[in-house]
Parts: structure tokens; C-alpha cells; sequence
């Protein structure tokens, strides 16, 4: 008996051999590698296979990158190119497209892959698990774009987009303290999320807004943190929407404790990988207009301050109709002793005659503050509209 299954094992064995020497390709075993990228990694769902077939490892770059785009689960890519390496090629592939796009790699919760086949023709199968579909995906776009539409002006400047972001998603996010909410889509469905939903939701705001914006990922006080780097003026700086708005969570509240740091001051309580993400060196500096109190006409009286409400907004009128892009850093409300703007959004009317003044964050009670409004403002048709550039000061009264 013995003896007859050692005859059988042969002939098949035999039988493999001829197969090998008749097609001239040598078989490659299936070979199964999979992936954590952070401690919550579970495999994905299934989803009916969709063969792509790809003759380099250029074109399995865009062929991943682009089932990843649209959150496939799972698919195969039929790879008909050289196959020494080929699990160093398969995760090289994916680092090269994942660097690019960090938003793409945060959310990825983790993937798997397989392959067999032949030399130089075999079978990929990627299986990924992430944290949103493509159809959430595509409503946190249409929820963003929507967003700057009613928050950003042409007139703002990048710091002044930059802070109306940084605080619109902490007056409207709150941290999750159940840890099961991971994605800017949860910062806009729901309103709550952990880290990463608000470092996504920053990235997807202020790279819209045309501000380059990185995700970090890295530690706060030695627990898994995520957060941004952004850049300003050729500068990059660290910004920590989720620090910024602490538990417990207070409705309408806005800290600035990290808000624009360099590498420095952050690495206090962060810690990263400093070699993956651009140097951030310099101190932040609200990029101040220089000017000249001279210039400026007192068009009320010093001694007849204006009281108004922390709630407080202006309507500026002209007689005629206003470049809306000539408004850029020409009007502007800074508190007295400042040379940093107050954060404004300026609202031009219909018949392009009246210049609204507006803000998220209210004025500080008690405070003395000064409208400023430079003459080089143009019409239209680009002629000067002001004699004199003028200002008002104004006080909070409650």
C-alpha cells in the first residue's frame, strides 16, 4: 500500500514536471502580505473582483492608485512585467503613492495582498479596509466646497483663511471621547471625530482653499496623534486643530495654544519623524500691514467713541460699484495696540455697492478696536473711490 501511493505521488509529481518543461514557465507560489497602518487594522470587506491588467510598475502605481481613489476593497491587478522582487515591488508602489497623498494614507485602515501565478504573469489581490466609502467621500467634497463658499472671500489673505478655517472646525467638530470616529466625514455628519477626522477635514479645507497642507502623524504625550503642517508665505508650521479645541468640549470656545508652531516649541508634547515632513524653523508672525496712522482720517470724532456689541457688524458704503479684488488687505480691524488683524470676512452686495463686514469670532469685551479703510480702494472701471484713507475707533460694550 505504501509502496502504491509512493508510485502515485511520483507520477504526479511527473505529471507537474512535463507541465513546467511544455508552457517553459516556472510557477510562483502564492505568497500572502499584509499590512497594519495604525492599531485598529482590520481586513476588508469583500467586494466582486475587477481584473486590471498592467505591463510595468508605472502602470501598477496608477492602476492601484486609482482603485484606491475609489475605495475598492477588493480587486485584482494582473501584473505582466518582471516579477523578481515582487513583494518589494508591490509595497514600494503603494509608500510612492501614499507619500503623495496624505490624505489617502490616513484613510487607510489597512490592506492585504496575494499573488500567484507565473513568471513575470501573475495575479495580485488587494484586499483594503478604509475608514469612508467613495460616496462619503464625495460628500465630505460637496460639504467642504459649500463651506469655503460661505466662510473664504477674494479679498481674504492666507492667513486670514487659514485662521477662519482653523476656527469654523473647532466651533463645529468636537473631539470623540467613544474613539470609534475617525474621518473628516465624521467631523461634518456627525460633528465629532478623534484627530485624524480633524486633521483630515483641515487638509481638505485649506488645500481647497489653495493653502498646502501636509497630515502628520506621529504622538502627543505619547499617544498616536495626528495634526497638520501648513504652509504660509513659503514657511511651514504646525497646527493642531484638535489640541486647539480641549475637553471638555465648550460651545463657541477657540484657543490658539497651537496654532502655527514651529518644530521647536511642538516637540515639547509631539514627537514625529522629523526626516519624513518639511523643516518647520521659523516663528510664526502674523505677516502685519505696515501703516501709517497719519494716513488715516478719524471720520468720528476721538472723543465720541462708538459703543457696539462683541456681535457687532459693519456696512460700508460707496458710491459706486466696487472691485471686489481691490479689497484685498485694504480693509481691516485690528485692536488697539496690535499690529495683528482681527479675523474678517468682507461680503460685497449685490449691486457691488456696500461692503459687509462680518466675522466668526466675536470681540473681546472691553476692548478698544479701530476700522480701518485705505482710499486706494478702485471701482469697477478702476478709478479711486476715497479722497482719504479713514478709521473709527470702537469700544465693546457688551
Amino acid at each position: 500500500m505504501k509502496c502504491y501511493k509512493s508510485i502515485l505521488k511520483k507520477i504526479w509529481i511527473l505529471i507537474l514536471i512535463l507541465l513546467l518543461e511544455t508552457t517553459n514557465l516556472p510557477v510562483i507560489s502564492e505568497k500572502t502580505i499584509a499590512f497594519g497602518l495604525n492599531s485598529n487594522s482590520v481586513l476588508a470587506n469583500n467586494s466582486l473582483n475587477d481584473e486590471k491588467i498592467v505591463y510595468s510598475a508605472y502602470d501598477l502605481k496608477n492602476s492601484l492608485k486609482n482603485q484606491l481613489e475609489q475605495r475598492k476593497t477588493s480587486f485584482d491587478i494582473r501584473y505582466k512585467a518582471d516579477t523578481t522582487n515582487l513583494t518589494a515591488t508591490i509595497e514600494s508602489t503603494l509608500n510612492e503613492i501614499l507619500k503623495t497623498d496624505d490624505y489617502l494614507e490616513s484613510c487607510i485602515k489597512s490592506y492585504q495582498c496575494s499573488y500567484s501565478g507565473y513568471q513575470d504573469d501573475v495575479t495580485i489581490n488587494f484586499n483594503f479596509s478604509f475608514y469612508t466609502t467613495k460616496a462619503q467621500e464625495e460628500y465630505v467634497d460637496t460639504q467642504v466646497t459649500a463651506i469655503l463658499k460661505d466662510i473664504i472671500k477674494v479679498s481674504m489673505s492666507d492667513d486670514q483663511k487659514e485662521k477662519i478655517i482653523h476656527d469654523y472646525i473647532i466651533t463645529h467638530v468636537a473631539y470623540d471621547t467613544t474613539l470609534s470616529r475617525f474621518s473628516a466625514y465624521d467631523a461634518l455628519k456627525i460633528g465629532s471625530t478623534v484627530c485624524s477626522g480633524y486633521a483630515q477635514l483641515a487638509y481638505k479645507m485649506l488645500n481647497k482653499s489653495g493653502i498646502e497642507t501636509k497630515i502628520v502623524v506621529g504622538k502627543g504625550n505619547n499617544n498616536d496623534h495626528a495634526w497638520n503642517l501648513i504652509k504660509l508665505h513659503d514657511v511651514w508650521y504646525h497646527l493642531d486643530c484638535t489640541w486647539d479645541d480641549p475637553l471638555p468640549d465648550v460651545k463657541g470656545r477657540v484657543l490658539y495654544n497651537y496654532y502655527n508652531l514651529n518644530d521647536k516649541i511642538i516637540l515639547k508634547d509631539h514627537m514625529f519623524e522629523k526626516l519624513d515632513y518639511p523643516a518647520a524653523t521659523k516663528i510664526y508672525v502674523n505677516q502685519p500691514k505696515i501703516i501709517d496712522e497719519k494716513e488715516f482720517v478719524q471720520f468720528t470724532k476721538p472723543y465720541n467713541t462708538t459703543l457696539v456689541t462683541s456681535t457687532k457688524e459693519w456696512k460700508v458704503n460707496f458710491t459706486k460699484e466696487i472691485d471686489e479684488l481691490s479689497l484685498k488687505d485694504k480693509i481691516f480691524i485690528r485692536r488697539q495696540g496690535e499690529i495683528i488683524d482681527f479675523p474678517i470676512i468682507l461680503q460685497v452686495s449685490q449691486n457691488k455697492k456696500t461692503v459687509q463686514i462680518l466675522h466668526n469670532t466675536h470681540f473681546e469685551l472691553g476692548k478698544n478696536y479701530t476700522l480701518y479703510i485705505c482710499k486706494d480702494i478702485n471701482s469697477i472701471n478702476g478709478d479711486i473711490n476715497l479722497n482719504n484713507s479713514l478709521k473709527m475707533d470702537f469700544t465693546i460694550l457688551n
